[in-house]
């Protein structure tokens, strides 16, 4: 086996035969065989755009309803997000922005594991789609404390005592979050992400097929993006490894890593 995978490495190095590979994954990419998959590396959303069929991206009724399976059940990678979420809240914190919380998966999932308080407000700020599935389905839960907006502005985000985001940053455009938080009077005491393609190279733009469709996202050099909310007042307190992700696209071993990133950081003072 060992031998054939060096073969098959050598093979690879052949112009033709490595022009035939990549056409190959570039086509299964474009496929329903290629749902998850990453390609292509590019310096901007719009030039990734270009490159794929348009799509409405994360904003579509038929993503939304996907997210119904997974508002009753919590992954590995959640714990340490319930951890200090919980710990956040025992210390009298009352409102929550969740950047990216679907349907609003977390705020669902996790009072498995944590009593929220009563006078909790938890913000899921998201794409039209999501919002209006949302709101449908906390209506049909009975779940008060959990509201929808499309609106990311400095004001959203003042309102919060802690902000979570989980598989959401990279595919924003603008602004960064970093750049968000700079221009806010207020920030947010603790800051929970998880699921971040962070990796030690330089920054760029990849394509992810989303299955209706094709998504440009980042990939972000992993000090350059702690430096940026650490710059914004913040300490770094905890790190994890989401193992359950991984980014590996054809022809940059050097841009591929085996495990997204979770982060929690504390403003100081």
């Amino acid at each position: 086996m060992p031998q054939l995978l060096a073969l098959a490495r050598r093979l690879k190095q052949i112009p033709l035969i490595n022009e035939s590979f990549r056409r190959h994954y570039h086509e299964r990419f474009l496929s329903e065989a290629g749902y998850a998959r990453h390609d292509g590396m590019f310096q901007s959303f719009e030039g990734a755009r270009m490159a794929v069929p348009r799509s409405a991206e994360f904003d579509q009724t038929v993503l939304a309803a996907d997210y119904t399976d997974r508002l009753d059940e919590v992954f590995p990678y959640d714990y340490p997000v319930i951890l200090w979420l919980q710990r956040a809240l025992s210390e009298g914190c009352r409102s929550v922005l969740d950047i990216g919380g679907s349907i609003g998966v977390h705020y669902f999932a996790y009072q498995k594991y944590i009593q929220f308080p009563r006078d909790l407000r938890w913000v899921v700020s998201e794409v039209p789609a999501m919002v209006t599935a949302g709101r449908q389905e906390a209506e049909s839960r009975g779940a008060a404390q959990v509201e929808f907006t499309t609106e990311l502005r400095p004001e959203t985000v003042e309102e919060s005592d802690i902000l979570i985001s989980a598989g959401t940053l990279h595919y924003i455009e603008t602004p960064a979050l970093s750049d968000l938080l700079s221009r806010c009077k207020a920030r947010p005491t603790h800051i929970l992400l998880n699921k971040l393609p962070l990796y030690d190279g330089e920054d760029f733009v990849s394509l992810q097929n989303i299955h209706q469709g094709f998504a440009p996202h980042y990939v972000f050099n992993r000090a350059r993006f702690i430096a940026g909310i650490v710059a914004q007042g913040y300490a770094l307190c905890d790190r994890w490894s989401v193992l359950e992700r991984s980014f590996w696209i054809y022809g940059h071993p050097e841009q591929s890593f085996g495990a997204y990133s979770g982060l929690y950081f504390r403003k100081l003072g």
